[in-house]
């Protein structure tokens, strides 16, 4: 009886360790998202980034991003509490992004 209840605490305490290491980032800092900034002739114009899954339409996109066919390094954070008058993606705010030929020179 004693065995499996420190059986259990060791599961527990393995079980804490690998979620909380889990719940990191992949490349601690590093954009998980590639894409490409494209301009939108929409509604008076709208950037976006589109990857092969998705279009975002960043709220917060730096004027040195605003590049048509810049492919970028990303991480957003969805904001579902506003709306877009182009309501051509998903509204995001970056918080990371880095042109694609920079993010790579960091990993080296």
């Amino acid at each position: 009886m004693i065995f499996n209840s420190v059986g259990r605490r060791a599961f527990l305490v393995v079980a804490l360790v690998v979620g909380a290491v889990g719940c990191g980032s992949d490349d601690a800092g590093e954009p998980s998202l590639i894409g490409v900034v494209r301009y939108a002739d929409v509604e008076g114009g709208c950037w976006t980034i589109v990857t092969p899954s998705e279009t975002y339409e960043p709220v917060d996109l730096d004027d040195e991003y605003r590049v048509d066919g810049l492919e970028v390094a990303f991480d957003v954070e969805e904001r579902d509490d506003l709306a877009s008058t182009c309501m051509v993606g998903v509204i995001v705010e970056v918080t990371d992004i880095a042109p694609v030929a920079d993010a790579e020179a960091g990993r080296e």
